[in-house]
Formats: structure tokens, sequence, C-alpha cells
């Protein structure tokens, strides 16, 4: 699928939620944001002809173990060229063909992901008190909410949002646009 640009505004940035504001472009159901080549939740990879999927695992807590299985059934069965775990604690589905790809959602069972492009992405977070010894604070439980309220977050750029339970900041909650990251609290 061709990118494009919006007709009044002319630039990619404003196509992403051209939309909304622009009647010219209504006429448009289906676009690319030409940035990030991002088509029905998949992005472009570096061979320009296969598509990347990645869903959408808030904080990257798996506890239905069967998502994994279907990951894995799906990656196999439209023969992905790997699984990928990316820095964002994503899993991403490499290798899927143009036409393949909203069979692959379906066969998910999972909504395009809406955290590609320009957009508020998934919410990085580390496991914090509720997983690990060093935790102070609990960047789980506030990383889910975080994420539930603004993940896909239509924005004129990429945004991404780190919730780290204590200062090693496993998260890197210190270079995302916003961070949050744990203390202990002194009383007094």
């Amino acid at each position: 699928m061709d990118s494009w640009k919006c007709n009044n505004y002319g630039n990619t940035l404003t196509a992403r939620v051209c939309p909304e504001i622009c009647p010219s472009c209504k006429e448009k159901e289906e676009f690319v944001n030409a940035s990030f080549n991002v088509v029905k939740g998949a992005i472009l990879q570096r061979d320009k002809k296969t598509y990347a999927v990645a869903p959408h695992i808030p904080g990257g807590i798996i506890t239905d173990f069967n998502l994994l299985r279907n990951i894995a059934d799906v990656a196999e069965k439209y023969g992905a060229q790997a699984i990928k775990i990316t820095s964002a604690a994503r899993l991403a589905i490499v290798g899927f063909h143009p036409e393949d790809i909203d069979k692959a959602w379906q066969d998910l069972g999972l909504p395009p992901c809406a955290g590609a492009g320009l957009c508020v992405r998934s919410v990085k977070l580390c496991p914090g008190k509720a997983f690990c010894r060093f935790g102070i604070q609990d960047s789980v439980g506030v990383g889910l909410k975080l994420d539930e309220k603004h993940h896909g977050l239509e924005l004129p750029y990429k945004f991404k949002i780190g919730v780290s339970g204590c200062p090693n900041t496993c998260a890197e909650s210190s270079i995302k646009d916003v961070g949050l990251i744990g203390l202990i609290k002194f009383s007094g």
C-alpha cells in the first residue's frame, strides 16, 4: 500500500489524525502513516515486502499461557521469520506478507495493535514490588493503569512512557517522554 500525504496540510504528521479534522481526507478509509509505514497495526520491515505485528500485551505480562502458544501457532501458520522480543518488552512476529495481516490478527484473536506509529506506545514497566526483590513501588499496578488509559492515543509524534519500581530504572524510565521512578518514602 502506498503512503499518502494530506491534501490540505501536505505533511505526514498531520495525515495520521487528518480524517478527523480535514474533510478532503475523509474519503480515505485506510491509510499508511508514511513516517512509520504502519498498516493495519503492522510495521513494514527493511525488505519493504513483509510486515511485523506486535500484539498488545499490557505490561508484557502474560497470565494466560495459551496466548504464547497461539502466537507461536500463528507465526508457524503464516511462515513468519521469527518472533522477536523487542526493546519495549513486546513480542513482535516478523515476516508477514501483506495479504496475511488481517487473517493473522483474526487468528490471534486480538484487535490490530494501536501501539505503532504516531501515538502513545505500550507502557514499559519493570516487575516492581510485585515480582522483584528490589522493587520499592508498585510499577506493575501504576503502569497497567497508565497503559489502559493512554495506549494507542494518537498524537503527532510517538510517545513513550516508562514506569520503574526502584532507582535501578529497569524500564528505562529516565529516557522516556514520561518516566516514573519508585523511591523510598521517608517520613518526617
